[in-house]
């Protein structure tokens, strides 16, 4: 039995029985929080060279298929969320790398 075929109920007892359980928080999570709020502190008009939009590139030789950005300017809120959104992957690459040492 799986919990959609079982609906709501089996989702309450789950929680109840200890299904899923919270993780403490490390120090590597404080650092994100605390980079996020100086981020989002600053003014717009900073960001405006974080152009979320790419482009597809071939290699001539191997045929590699990339993806860089553009380099255009963008609207400065669009770029920072661009650039908040590139800090949460980074930071979620080096902890399932295990390169953040907590």
């Amino acid at each position: 039995m799986t919990l959609k075929t079982l609906g709501m109920g089996a989702i309450i007892k789950s929680a109840v029985t200890g299904g899923a359980k919270k993780t403490g928080k490390t120090i590597s999570d404080f650092k994100l929080k605390n980079t996020l709020k100086k981020i989002q502190k600053m003014p717009d008009k900073n960001f405006k060279s974080f152009n979320p939009k790419t482009k597809k590139r071939v290699s001539d030789r191997t045929g590699f298929i990339d993806y860089p950005r553009i380099n255009t300017p963008v609207k400065g809120s669009l770029g920072k969320k661009t650039h908040k959104l590139d800090v949460i992957k980074h930071n979620r690459f080096l902890k399932e790398n295990k390169l953040i040492k907590d």
